[in-house]
C-alpha cells in the first residue's frame, strides 16, 4: 500500500527537527526558559501523532461508515451495498494478515456492530467448525510486547523505540500441517494490546479503572494471556499482578477458568529463576 514508507518519510523529518528543538530547549534550560521553543515542541508532538498514517486508520474509517449506516432505518442503493460488502472486504484482509482493529485507542471505544459482523463473515470463511484459538498479551507499558508477539509467530505489528500501541488489535494466523493436529485448532488469533500503567494517563483519575477494564476484556476473550514483564522487577509484577487477579475474580464470577503465563525478557542469567526465590515469595504473601 505504500503508507508506512510515505509516513516514515515524513515522520524521520519531523523527528529530527523535534530532536533539534530538544537539543536548543536543554542549551537553553540552563540560561533562561524560552516558551517559544515549548510551544513549537506540542505543535512538532501533534504533527507526529497526526502524520502516523496507516492501514488502521482505513480500516477505523470503515467500521464507523458502517455502524452509522447499519443504525439508520432507511437506506439508498449505495448505502445497501456498503453495508452487504464492508464486512466482507474486511474479513479478506485479516484472512490475508492484516491486523483488525478491536479497540479503538484514541476513545476507548469498541465498535461492537462491526467487529461482530466482521468476525462472523470470518467464521463463515474458514468453517464454523474450525477451531480459532485466541492468545493475548499483557504488561506495563513499553516492555516490548508487539515485539513479543513478532518474534514468536512472525508478524508485523509496529513496533519502534517510543512508539506505543494505543487500543487493541486483532490479527489471524493459519495453522497447518501436523501442527494443526497438534495444537487441535486451525487459526490462532493474537490481540495486541497497549500497555498498563501509561504515563499519559497517571494523571487521569479513573486510570486504574481503564486498566482493570482493559484486561479483563482481552483475558475473558482468550484461551490463553502472556503477561510480559520487563527483566525481573518485582515492583512491576505486583502492580500487574494487582489488575490480572482482578479480572480472574470477574472471570471466576462468570464460570470462566483462563489461563495465563508470565513471561519474562531481557532476563541473562540462567539461574535467574532460583535467585528470586526469596521476591516471589514475597509477593505471593502479600
Amino acid at each position: 500500500f505504500g503508507l508506512d514508507s510515505r509516513s516514515r518519510d515524513t515522520l524521520c523529518v519531523l523527528r529530527e527537527e523535534y530532536k533539534s528543538l530538544c537539543k536548543k530547549s536543554q542549551e537553553q534550560a540552563a540560561k533562561e526558559k524560552d516558551s517559544t521553543i515549548n510551544q513549537q515542541l506540542q505543535e512538532l508532538d501533534q504533527q507526529i501523532t497526526g502524520s502516523s498514517l496507516g492501514l488502521e486508520h482505513f480500516m477505523r474509517e470503515m467500521g464507523l461508515v458502517y455502524e452509522m449506516l447499519k443504525n439508520q432505518d432507511n437506506h439508498n442503493e449505495e448505502e445497501k451495498w456498503i453495508v452487504k460488502k464492508l464486512p466482507p472486504i474486511a474479513a479478506d484482509l485479516m484472512l490475508d494478515g492484516f491486523p483488525l482493529e478491536l479497540i479503538d485507542g484514541d476513545v476507548s471505544n469498541i465498535p461492537l456492530q462491526w467487529v461482530t459482523d466482521v468476525l462472523k463473515t470470518v467464521e463463515d470463511r474458514i468453517g464454523r467448525e474450525t477451531r480459532v484459538f485466541v492468545l493475548t498479551v499483557l504488561g506495563v507499558q513499553s516492555t516490548g510486547k508487539s515485539t513479543l508477539l513478532n518474534t514468536m509467530f512472525g508478524l508485523q505489528f509496529p513496533v519502534s523505540s517510543g512508539r506505543c500501541t494505543r487500543g487493541a488489535f486483532m490479527q489471524l494466523i493459519k495453522i497447518t500441517g501436523d501442527l494443526q493436529t497438534e495444537l487441535g485448532c486451525g487459526y490462532i488469533m493474537v490481540i495486541d494490546t497497549e500497555g498498563l500503567k501509561a504515563p499519559e494517563l497517571s494523571n487521569i483519575d479513573g486510570s486504574y479503572e481503564h486498566d482493570n477494564e482493559l484486561a479483563t476484556l482481552v483475558i475473558g476473550l482468550s484461551d490463553l494471556t502472556l503477561v510480559n514483564m520487563a527483566m525481573e522487577n518485582s515492583t512491576e509484577m505486583k502492580d500487574v499482578l494487582q489488575i490480572v487477579v482482578h479480572a480472574f475474580i470477574r472471570m471466576r464470577e462468570v464460570g470462566k477458568r483462563p489461563v495465563c503465563y508470565f513471561v519474562h525478557q531481557n532476563v541473562s542469567d540462567v539461574s535467574a529463576h532460583d535467585q528470586n526465590i526469596a521476591c516471589r515469595k514475597q509477593l505471593l504473601e502479600q
